[in-house]
């Protein structure tokens, strides 16, 4: 293992202690494989990698959690615009057209970045293998103003990584890079009820060092 590559992993294994520190970790961290001390013979550096991951895991925490307080706050927009609108719907004597509804737009550059994904896509971590890792980090080089998004359901065991790529109204559309053939990109459309929003983390600083 080189160097790099050493510090990569080094990383996000202090990187995983800091989100466990944050989910409320009694901290026996002698023999703990997410320490990552017991890795490093210098304490200065042990020290500096787990500061720098565990500043790092505090900011994706709280991306997850704005992104939580995202979701709720639409499902409850949603919850009062339909209960408004029967509410309007029986004070009417005579039926009103209902209203189209609203369509997600997805830019055509996106579109071309996961058409070309088949034939520009290579093994990123070295594993042998071509997953959803290296779609998601190659889709990230093709188009650095997206995320890459780990899904990890503990209920379904269900684990995922793909990309979230920004709308012109500043929110977030998440797809599967990995769909050139499908006729959709939406993670809900490919998945179904497989995919859980509520899980989605933004882990584009820990995966951003496979990238070209």
């Amino acid at each position: 293992m080189n160097a790099a590559k050493r510090n990569t992993e080094l990383y996000r294994i202090a990187y995983q202690c800091g989100i466990l520190r944050l989910r409320g970790c009694k901290g026996y961290c002698g023999n703990c494989q997410f320490n990552a001390s017991l890795y490093i013979d210098d304490p200065r550096e042990a020290v500096l990698i787990k500061t720098n991951a565990a500043i790092d895991a505090e900011q994706a925490e709280n991306y997850r959690r704005e992104e939580d307080a995202g979701f709720w706050a639409k499902i409850i927009a949603v919850v009062v615009f339909t209960l408004i609108f029967c509410w309007q719907c029986a004070k009417c004597s005579a039926p009103k057209e209902t209203p189209p509804k609203p369509t997600v737009s997805i830019k055509y550059y996106t579109i071309d970045v996961v058409s070309m994904l088949p034939s520009y896509v290579r093994d990123v971590n070295g594993d042998g293998v071509i997953n959803c890792i290296d779609y998601a980090v190659c889709f990230y080089e093709l188009k650095p103003d997206s995320r890459i998004i780990r899904n990890q359901n503990p209920n379904t065991g269900w684990h995922h990584l793909f990309n979230a790529v920004p709308q012109p109204d500043g929110s977030w559309l998440y797809i599967e890079p990995n769909s050139a053939h499908s006729g959709s990109y939406s993670m809900k459309n490919i998945w179904g009820i497989e995919y859980d929003p509520r899980y989605n983390r933004n882990e584009t600083h820990l995966w951003k060092g496979y990238a070209k």
